[in-house]
């Protein structure tokens, strides 16, 4: 069969994705004909899209209808320009995430009316809800929930059906080899770099996190497949790998054998981490294994207002985290988040300030996002009995309050723009200058104001 793989927006157009790569790897292996079809990184390469819409700032935007209605001109150019020089397809699969599925929906019925008899397929990160929020989509033939590189195969092997098709987790090993051979690596910005991964799923249990809802259980790879891994990305021509594992040091003995693979294999590499567990000695023993830079998920420094996520024991070990790691030579990153009321009190938010500012000369950059509350992780459970409002209704994962609606998201990003003056006056880069903050936080006021009642 001729299978197109699509990634449509939002994703970083850094590298190419590693969940499509290992899909191609299966089809490839299996005799099948696999075409690449990364629209997010063409609209990068093209520049007809901003970085901001394609990273985490970009998920607001690409919910937006009007938004997509601006970008779809550009959408169908590239797609027709595809599918015109692409031969006869058998199926056209669309990998989705929640901030692009009407995106993804607009790109399969549009599929769907250049080729009809092509199968339009979906799975990704999108498809680990509810049975009946799955029913509820369209266009799509065949739905895979869970990891397709097995439910795809059985449905392959079950002459294309459509419906809904779930795998059980299944042991990393067992996974096939990731095939970059078919993406068009020219329009990413890290040239050379390929990822990787060695586990799927989390240790922690961060209150506004769903990774372990979405992969089930931690399950990590054996050192032996992680080495034949990277020996293969090698081979493949990669310069440097970026692990898009949730947490790279589950434990310090784990995260020690795993230094050992990669100083043995000799690539450059970098990864997010947990701040527990790390001191000198280990980052010492991380920058002689290759490690360039790491992003840390601190999200804060005030114990207080870590705890409400489940998160004080993972990062209460912040700030001399990134001490040891900068000390070493390694570039270091983190993400903050901002709540605000009722979640955050100004304290805890100016607590925060006056670490960052301390920090400031151990810190490349600093993610400042405000807090979003995905549908089915702890604190969307808890946000009654938090005093959270606004949960359940379109859009509430990110436009959520504390009961005074609009004041409370102004407020939020109010305190975001005033986290990215301090650090971008101490010289630390935020990711996006002021100004394009400024633009974000203004669109998602308006976009706030439609969905609020």
């Amino acid at each position: 069969m001729n299978i197109v793989l699509c990634v449509p927006p939002p994703n970083a157009a850094d590298h190419p994705l590693l969940g499509v790569a290992s899909l191609a790897g299966m089809l490839l292996a299996a005799g099948h004909e696999v075409a690449i079809f990364d629209l997010n990184a063409q609209l990068r390469h093209r520049q007809l899209l901003p970085d901001r819409h394609q990273r985490k700032e970009g998920d607001g935007v690409w919910s937006d209808a009007e938004f997509r209605r601006v970008m779809w001109p550009h959408v169908t150019a590239l797609l027709d320009e595809f599918l015109d020089a692409a031969p006869e397809i058998d199926a056209f699969g669309i990998h989705v995430s929640s901030a692009g599925r009407a995106l993804a929906e607009d790109i399969g019925k549009a599929v769907r009316t250049h080729a009809p008899v092509c199968k339009v397929i979906a799975g990704g990160p999108d498809f680990f809800v509810s049975p009946d929020e799955i029913d509820a989509i369209a266009p799509f033939d065949a739905i895979f929930v869970g990891e397709a590189e097995v439910s795809l195969s059985g449905w392959l092997n079950a002459g294309c059906p459509n419906g809904v098709f779930q795998a059980s987790p299944i042991e990393l090993d067992d996974l096939p080899l990731p095939d970059f051979s078919k993406f068009p690596l020219h329009p990413y910005s890290r040239p050379g770099v390929l990822p990787a991964e060695t586990a799927r799923g989390c240790v922690n249990h961060c209150a506004f996190c769903d990774d372990a809802r979405m992969w089930k259980r931690y399950r990590a790879k054996t050192s032996a497949r992680l080495k034949r891994d990277l020996l293969h990305l090698q081979a493949a021509g990669a310069t440097h790998v970026t692990f898009c594992d949730s947490v790279l040091n589950p434990t310090p003995e784990r995260f020690k054998t795993f230094l050992k693979v990669v100083k043995e294999v000799g690539l450059p590499w970098d990864g997010m981490l947990q701040a527990r567990g790390l001191n000198h000695a280990l980052a010492d023993e991380m920058a002689r294994s290759g490690c360039r830079e790491v992003f840390m998920g601190i999200e804060s420094f005030s114990l207080s207002f870590l705890a409400r996520f489940n998160k004080q024991q993972v990062s209460a070990n912040g700030a001399q985290s990134l001490e040891a790691l900068a000390s070493a030579g390694i570039s270091v990153s983190m993400g903050l988040i901002v709540a605000g009321p009722p979640l955050q009190t100004r304290d805890e938010f100016e607590h925060d300030l006056h670490t960052l500012e301390k920090m400031a000369r151990h810190l490349s950059t600093v993610a400042v996002n405000p807090l979003c509350i995905p549908v089915g992780t702890p604190l969307w459970s808890q946000g009654e009995t938090l005093g959270i409002k606004g949960l359940g209704g379109e859009q509430s994962w990110r436009f959520w309050h504390g009961g005074k609606g609009l004041e409370d998201i102004r407020l939020r990003l109010a305190w975001c723009r005033e986290a990215i003056a301090l650090l971008q006056a101490h010289g630390v880069s935020t990711g996006a200058n002021y100004e394009d903050f400024d633009q974000y936080a203004s669109a998602q006021l308006q976009a706030a104001a439609r969905f609020l009642p």
